[in-house]
């Protein structure tokens, strides 16, 4: 292989890897860029008072909202004792999330979440559209449910 072969090669290979790098970013701005639905639970501490339980999920909603993200639907279940201790508690206000938003706003609320002593557990989940279906197929049953007992 001669000198100019080599050149010519080693410069497709260099042009080749840039086009694979902005390609792979454009990729990821993109995937930035949609609009997912999410659901999000997390453990709050049982031994905290009220008001400042409403700061933490008053924070949260702060997150998403400010990223563009809406949140469809918010259950707040009261205090309960957990499966097992964690970080030496027994009791945790479970909280769970239904929003709208792009991806990098749960990166935001996970790093919130590591950061606040308070929080015990929390699980992010992206909902597909087979999980959607069956949420809505649910909350039917519940309905036809509900008519059926009045």
């Amino acid at each position: 292989m001669t000198k100019n072969q080599r050149l010519f090669f080693s410069l497709i290979i260099i042009r080749t890897t840039l086009l694979m790098a902005n390609f792979s970013g454009e990729l990821l701005n993109h995937r930035e860029q949609i609009m997912r639905k999410y659901e999000t639970t997390y453990i709050i501490d049982g031994s905290l008072e009220q008001d400042k339980i409403d700061g933490i999920t008053q924070r949260v909603r702060e997150i998403i909202s400010n990223s563009g993200g809406t949140i469809t639907e918010e259950k707040f279940w009261l205090k309960r004792r957990l499966a097992y201790e964690i970080q030496k508690r027994q009791y945790g206000h479970y909280v769970i999330l239904n929003f709208e938003a792009k991806g990098g706003v749960v990166e935001e609320m996970e790093r919130f979440f590591r950061l606040n002593q308070f929080i015990l557990r929390y699980l992010s989940l992206v909902l597909s559209e087979r999980d959607l279906k069956n949420i809505a197929l649910d909350n039917e049953r519940k309905k036809r449910e509900e008519e059926k007992a009045l």
